[in-house]
């Protein structure tokens, strides 16, 4: 699979009149929105990565247009904050707020001091005050900006498998003027200290971000780092130089290879740039790009750094890379799309795909191969005996899934008929059975070849609903305050406390008796799909509205249970028919509303609460 980033750096945000860097700027924007959404060979990040010098001065007003620049961003690129990355330059140092600071630290022994744990570094405190002050507001409830370390937190991502770790480095402590050179600081001991916790992340890929090059170090302590860097990363990213350039350099302590980005902006006549990179088979294909001028304002492939090289890329050997990250490309979201897709794309949850059946269009989204922990801890609230014993499940390959319950207009142009109680095209199909869903699954694969859709186990439909959680609700844990009563299910799920809140139908189901309800209301029923929040792979109403039936035959707990996410067939006292739904639904309680929720029926089973949602393995 491939792993694909944005690097840029030195953007220079300051105040006054803004139209040049506005219209530099606003044009890479566009220009990322459109490599992005081209059809033929796309270019759609991972993650975007920044390598200093936001603003021009570390004025806090600097960065005001910065966070304005991040989420137009992140959004052409079709990521969250989660993927965008950040170190500081020397332009975020506030120079007149160190003017009493020490220049520089004489010698190594002087910086094993400085930099001892959990001490706070004033360099940061004052220097760059601004701009941790922008960076933990911004990335509010992500990340933190360390202020008694130049080095880390490492982070730790995994797309689709693969798993990266992204080690920040600020190298701007000691910034001060012009004559930073050789003066600078990173401090081995806080690396150290962070190189220890890399290892222990076991990642597939690592990247480290700086903003100076590392012959901008004291000479005490730049060989050391440079070694210490080789032994454990695959790739350094900087800036600071202002012009796009590749090093891969060999030593006795490893292979790393040196990235740097140019200015993304500074003075209109000078040249400004950008890289993106690819990881995939264990190489890294560096694709440069370009500001240009001329009949408009467009950032295009730059011919300058590789000017021989067809496309005018290149691609380096990543030796140590590993896992997933090293493998070839699969039939996967980063394949080509499939011939029964109408169209594809990328945005902030992940991949997705659509297909369409005469006038009605189902969207689908990619769920990352992984691992996670199934079914519910003894201590959770609403928590059922036939949740446990909670085991380690591992999805070795990735699937597609419904972004949706089925609905009663895909039902209908398959099967020519709707069976639903609560009838509406953008309502959720029910009072199906299980069998019926069979018959379903037959006439949509002979409908449309090569989709072959199938419900999903019970182990990948838990998997999909958590998204990377581990608390009873994608969102977090669940405090139930009454039977119908858990308002942390508001946003996300409808359910019997707030099924009948805007229920806009005339046949809901009498509701006024209802117990210890969040909301008063006298009817309900199901509601339109999509309306609440999704989960963080792009997903709605996995809780709630109406339970969806899985492949699985039931079993009253998971002593036994499959470990590798297949359905569980044919063994268990109920095996000799029944079958698994899960989610809970409009008429439920609170507790049915969880993420380890389970329950079961026979197959010919029909009910106004019991819908599904299909599956696509990838062949």
């Amino acid at each position: 699979m491939a792993i694909t980033w944005l690097h840029i750096s030195d953007l220079h945000f300051k105040t006054g009149d803004s139209y040049d860097p506005d219209t530099v700027l606003n044009s890479l924007v566009d220009s990322v929105k459109w490599f992005h959404d081209r059809n033929e060979k796309p270019l759609r990040p991972d993650f975007v990565f920044v390598t200093g010098d936001l603003a021009y001065s570390g004025k806090a007003i600097e960065y005001e247009a910065v966070s304005e620049f991040f989420d137009a961003l992140i959004d052409a690129a079709g990521i969250d904050k989660s993927r965008l990355f950040v170190v500081p330059g020397n332009h975020d140092v506030d120079l007149t707020k160190r003017e009493w600071l020490i220049r520089t630290l004489p010698n190594a022994e002087t910086a094993n001091r400085y930099f001892a744990p959990n001490q706070s570094l004033i360099h940061i405190s004052h220097g760059q005050r601004a701009f941790v002050d922008w960076y933990n507001g911004y990335f509010k409830g992500i990340r933190i900006f360390p202020d008694k370390s130049s080095c880390g937190p490492v982070d730790a991502v995994d797309i689709d498998g693969c798993k990266i770790a992204i080690l920040p480095l600020n190298s701007a402590l000691f910034c001060a003027g012009k004559d930073d050179h050789e003066k600078l600081w990173l401090g081995r001991r806080a690396l150290e200290r962070e190189i220890k916790k890399l290892k222990g992340i076991n990642a597939d890929l690592k990247v480290a971000l700086m903003h100076h090059p590392l012959d901008w170090l004291h000479d005490e302590e730049r060989v050391n780092i440079d070694a210490k860097l080789s032994k454990v990363v695959d790739v350094v990213l900087r800036g600071h130089l202002h012009e796009n350039n590749v090093v891969n350099t060999s030593g006795i302590s490893g292979t790393v290879l040196h990235l740097a980005a140019g200015a993304a902006y500074q003075e209109s006549s000078y040249p400004k740039r950008a890289l993106f990179a690819t990881v995939e088979e264990g190489q890294i294909t560096v694709i440069p790009i370009h500001y240009v001028d001329s009949h408009s304002e467009v950032w295009v492939h730059d011919t300058a750094l590789f000017p021989r090289d067809p496309g005018n890329k290149r691609s380096f050997p990543l030796p140590n890379v590993k896992g997933k990250c090293k493998a070839a490309p699969t039939d996967g979201p980063s394949g080509d799309r499939p011939s029964w897709a109408k169209e594809s794309g990328r945005d902030k949850y992940g991949e997705w795909l659509t297909f369409a059946l005469d006038v009605v269009v189902q969207k689908m989204r990619w769920i990352p191969p992984g691992r996670f922990l199934m079914g519910s801890p003894e201590d959770e609230p609403g928590r059922f005996m036939e949740e446990g014993p909670q085991h380690e499940v591992i999805i070795e390959k990735g699937y597609w899934l419904f972004d949706t319950p089925c609905t009663q207009a895909l039902w209908q142009v398959v099967m020519g008929n709707n069976p639903s109680y609560f009838q509406s095209s953008s309502r959720p199909v029910e009072n199906v059975s299980w069998n019926d869903v069979q018959e379903f699954l037959e006439k949509i694969n002979q409908r449309i070849s090569g989709l072959n859709l199938i419900l999903p186990s019970e182990a990948q439909w838990e998997y999909a609903c958590r998204a990377g959680t581990t608390t009873a609700l994608y969102t977090g844990a669940i405090e139930i305050l009454g039977e119908r009563n858990a308002p942390t299910l508001d946003p996300i799920a409808w359910y019997g406390g707030n099924s009948g809140v805007g229920f806009d139908l005339d046949n809901g189901i009498d509701s006024k008796e209802w117990s210890e309800k969040q909301y008063p209301h006298e009817k309900a029923g199901t509601h339109p799909v999509g309306l609440k929040i999704a989960n963080p792979w792009g997903l709605y109403d996995m809780l709630g509205n109406v339970c969806e039936w899985c492949d699985d035959h039931w079993h009253e707990s998971y002593e036994g249970a499959p470990t590798d996410g297949t359905a569980w067939l044919g063994v268990g006292r109920k095996a000799g028919g029944v079958r698994v739904f899960r989610g809970g639904s409009w008429i439920g309680s609170a507790r049915i509303v969880r993420a380890a929720y389970r329950s079961w029926d026979f197959p010919v089973f029909r009910s106004d609460y019991l819908g599904f949602r299909c599956a696509r393995v990838s062949s």
